[in-house]
């Protein structure tokens, strides 16, 4: 991958735009989601023996999930209902990070508890740019989470207690956030942003909300 020899391990680096790390390429060197805001859980240790049994990518990413389509086709019956993805609330076996194939329905990424969590509906690019193979959901200090394919809508996102952030993509969006101090982005697309007071809200087009109709930029 371009960039991902930094001269001193060849492989090793993250290369542009930190492309090469697992949540985006389960073929990168880079363990799980190696540029985590808050560190990576252990994994082995001088002994080899210091591991944490969660925190690794336990899907295909999406950067191989476009390798496999553009040679095999695409997958246009898995998960075609209305699904919701919950974001885990604890590092424990079982939380993993994964990417979402969803071939329809309306959709949904989910988070109920008190962390502050980054929810972001955007899909891989699968261009050399940021978000180029996905962006990752999560709750803060979870190892865990999920990051979108490309070629997949997610419609909906909703979120807890902690001070959070969700963004829309250019499709028609809802935009859920409870308490906490919270900031909703729109983007494109005719989306409803709701969220209790303290929350900002903004949008690239024209939103519904709880208080009516609005336009960028969004009042507060």
């Amino acid at each position: 991958m371009r960039g991902s020899d930094d001269g001193s391990v060849i492989g090793g680096a993250t290369a542009d735009y930190d492309l090469s790390q697992q949540v985006f390429t389960i073929m990168s060197y880079n363990d799980g989601w190696t540029l985590s805001p808050y560190g990576q859980p252990k994994s082995g240790g001088l002994t080899g023996t210091d591991v944490e049994h969660f925190g690794w990518m336990g899907t295909l990413a999406p950067l191989d999930i476009a390798v496999l389509q553009d040679k095999y086709g695409v997958n246009e019956d898995h998960a075609t209902g209305d699904d919701t993805y919950v974001l885990k609330d604890e590092n424990a076996p079982g939380t993993f990070y994964a990417a979402i194939w969803d071939a329809g329905g309306i959709d949904q990424i989910t988070y109920g508890g008190a962390r502050d969590t980054m929810i972001d509906l955007r899909a891989a690019t699968l261009e050399y740019e940021e978000g180029g193979g996905g962006r990752v959901s999560y709750a803060y200090g979870i190892h865990g989470g999920y990051v979108i394919a490309n070629g997949v809508t997610i419609e909906n996102a909703s979120s807890g207690s902690g001070a959070d952030t969700l963004n829309g993509n250019g499709g028609t969006n809802v935009l859920s956030a409870n308490a906490g101090a919270d900031v909703l982005n729109g983007f494109d697309g005719d989306d409803l942003l709701t969220g209790e007071r303290g929350t900002t809200r903004s949008a690239a087009a024209r939103a519904r909300t709880n208080s009516g109709s609005i336009t960028s930029p969004a009042p507060t």
